[in-house]
């Protein structure tokens, strides 16, 4: 019997465009996290019926939120660094295939393609079964991925 070889082309991000997304993740953290101190301090100041309640009361909350905080976005990033390193595109002349740590990895064979759309975030391949595959714009590769799939059919446009 005799094997079949198959040539896979990786691709992997670009570990500078990580800056720019962690921007956008630390912008969105901090936001919530300034959301969540107006939530309380509001909720606070209603309930505020004792006049010998001060703000003093209001250490130990956030304290707690505070520590939670800090817990949470350390996480997030850990698992933000980890998924970037380990995110990988694998490109065969019949099959685009994605691995990421903590997701389980997706094929799609060139024949069960569904549609290939350009996206604000890169390309979406779509299988006939729903399964999805986002290739994005900060691709060490992007072009000669595009390329590829430019071959096996119209690319359409939405959101960009």
């Amino acid at each position: 019997m005799e094997m079949e070889h198959r040539t896979v082309s990786r691709f992997r991000l670009r570990p500078e465009a990580s800056r720019a997304t962690a921007r956008r993740m630390n912008r969105r953290f901090l936001a919530t996290f300034v959301a969540v101190v107006v939530l309380v301090l509001a909720a606070y100041g209603a309930g505020l019926r004792d006049p010998g309640r001060g703000l003093d009361a209001l250490v130990i909350p956030f304290a707690l939120l505070l520590v939670l905080a800090a817990f949470s976005y350390v996480r997030r990033m850990r698992r933000f660094r980890a998924r970037w390193a380990s995110f990988e595109i694998g490109l065969e002349d019949e099959a685009i295939g994605r691995a990421v740590i903590g997701f389980p990895p997706v094929r799609i064979l060139r024949a069960d393609v569904a549609a290939i759309e350009e996206i604000r975030a890169g390309l979406a391949v779509r299988a006939r079964d729903g399964r999805g595959i986002v290739v994005p714009r900060e691709l060490d590769g992007y072009e000669r991925v595009r390329e590829a799939l430019a071959g096996w059919g119209t690319i359409a446009t939405r959101g960009r």
